[in-house]
C-alpha cells in the first residue's frame, strides 16, 4: 500500500515536466508558474541615449516662425520654403548645424522651427525678415552670359568699375553705375568678338533659384563589344553635354533698395575627341583594329555671393576660359567654323535689377541684351 502511493505521488509530481517536454500545443509556461522572458532585441553598437529634453547647455531655445506670408505668394511653387533654408545655410554656414551647440532646423508651408542660441535666432530672424516683409511678388533681373574674345575691352571701362571681393581664383567683379554701364556696353557691342549667349531678363520670385543653361549632347564611340554569338563587333557610343548653367538667387532688403545675389555659373566644352586604336577581341571577324574616342574637356566654374544697392549693376570677369559655346572659333574677330583650336573668351556676366515686370515694362534694357530694347513680359 505504501509502495503504490509512493508511485502515485511521483507520477504526480513528475506530469508537468512531461507534458512540457512532449512540447503539447495547448501548454503554456505561464500555466504551471513560469515567467516568459521577451525575445531578446538585437541592438545597435552605437550607445543610446534616452533624454527626454534636448539639451540646452549653450542657452538653445526652440522658436516656430510664421512663414505663410511668403509661401503664400508662391502657390504654384511646390516647397517654396527650401529658399528659406537655402538662405539661412548661405548665411550661417551648413557646418553651423551639424557641430556644437546642438541645433535643429526644419520648415513646411506654414512653420520654420529652429532650436538653437539666441545669436543664431537673430541671424534667422533677420534672413525671415527679408522673405515675409518683401512685398513684391517677382523681380526682374538681367542677367546676360556674355563673351568677348580678349580682355583688352579694360582699357577704356577701367575708370567706370569700383572692384569687390571675389574669391573664386581668377575671377573679378565690379559695381557700376546703370549710366556708365550703358557707355561700357554700347562700346562692347562694337566689337566682333563679343557675343551674349542668353536672353537677358528673368523673372524671378524674392529668394528663390532660377536656372539659366543652354547644353547639347556631344557623341563620340567610347569603345567596342561584341555581339551575337560573340564573333560580331559593335561600337559603343556615349554622350558628353557641353554647354553652360547660370544659376542666380537674389534675396531683396525689406526696403527693396539692396540685394543679395547667390550666383554659380558652370561651363563644359568638349575640345577634341582624341582617336585611339585598339586591338579587336580574338575570335571576331573584322578588322583587327578599330579606333575609339576619348573626350578631351575643358570646364569651370563660379560660385560666388555678392550684394549691393539696386542702382548700380555687377560685372564677373571670370577670366580666359572655356567658352559656353561649341560651335565656333574667331579669327581676326570673325567666326571660323574650321579651326580646330579650342576656342577660349573672357566670360562675362552683368546682373542688373529692373525692378518688377510694371516697373522693367517702362524702362528700356540698356544694361542686358541687344536682341531685346525693351522687357516685353515673355521670359
Amino acid at each position: 500500500m505504501k509502495t503504490q502511493l509512493f508511485i502515485c505521488t511521483l507520477m504526480i509530481i513528475c506530469l508537468p515536466s512531461l507534458v512540457i517536454a512532449q512540447g503539447s500545443p495547448k501548454t503554456n509556461p505561464g500555466d504551471f508558474g513560469f515567467s516568459q522572458r521577451p525575445a531578446r532585441a538585437e541592438t545597435s553598437p552605437a550607445s543610446i541615449d534616452s533624454e527626454e529634453t534636448l539639451p540646452n547647455r549653450h542657452g538653445q531655445v526652440w522658436r516656430k516662425y510664421d512663414i505663410r506670408p511668403y509661401t503664400q505668394k508662391l502657390s504654384d511653387h511646390e516647397h517654396p520654403e527650401q529658399a528659406i533654408i537655402d538662405w539661412i545655410l548661405r548665411e550661417t554656414g551648413t557646418d553651423h548645424w551639424f557641430r556644437e551647440p546642438l541645433g535643429l532646423l526644419s520648415a513646411n508651408r506654414n512653420t520654420l522651427s529652429v532650436y538653437h542660441t539666441p545669436a543664431t535666432h537673430a541671424v534667422v530672424s533677420k534672413i525671415i525678415d527679408r522673405f515675409v516683409l518683401n512685398k513684391s511678388e517677382a523681380q526682374v533681373l538681367g542677367v546676360c552670359l556674355a563673351t568677348v574674345s580678349s580682355p583688352n575691352w579694360r582699357t577704356k571701362s577701367q575708370h567706370l568699375m569700383r572692384p569687390v571681393t571675389v574669391h573664386t581664383p581668377g575671377a573679378e567683379a565690379w559695381l557700376i553705375s546703370k549710366e556708365n554701364a550703358s557707355l561700357m556696353l554700347a562700346d562692347l557691342r562694337k566689337r566682333s568678338d563679343y557675343r551674349e549667349h542668353n536672353s537677358p531678363n528673368v523673372i524671378i520670385h524674392n529668394g528663390q533659384t532660377r536656372d539659366i543653361h543652354r547644353f547639347r549632347p556631344r557623341s563620340f564611340i567610347r569603345g567596342i563589344t561584341t555581339t551575337g554569338n560573340g564573333t560580331s563587333l559593335q561600337k559603343r557610343t556615349g554622350t558628353v553635354d557641353e554647354g553652360y548653367l547660370l544659376q542666380v538667387s537674389p534675396l531683396f532688403s525689406t526696403d527693396g533698395r539692396a540685394v543679395d545675389v547667390d550666383i554659380r555659373c558652370r561651363v563644359r566644352q568638349v575640345e577634341r575627341l582624341v582617336p585611339v586604336m585598339v586591338d579587336s577581341p580574338r575570335g571576331t571577324t573584322g578588322p583587327s583594329r578599330l579606333q575609339i574616342q576619348v573626350p578631351q574637356m575643358s570646364q569651370w566654374h563660379l560660385e560666388e555671393r555678392f550684394h549691393w544697392a539696386n542702382d548700380q549693376l555687377l560685372l564677373i570677369s571670370c577670366g580666359v576660359v572655356a567658352t559656353p559655346e561649341w560651335d565656333r572659333a574667331f579669327t581676326l574677330g570673325m567666326p571660323n567654323p574650321f579651326s580646330s583650336v579650342p576656342v577660349r573668351a573672357n566670360a562675362l556676366i552683368f546682373i542688373e535689377c529692373r525692378g518688377t515686370p510694371q516697373q522693367a515694362l517702362l524702362k528700356p534694357a540698356k544694361t542686358a541684351g541687344s536682341q531685346n530694347q525693351q522687357y516685353r513680359g515673355r521670359y
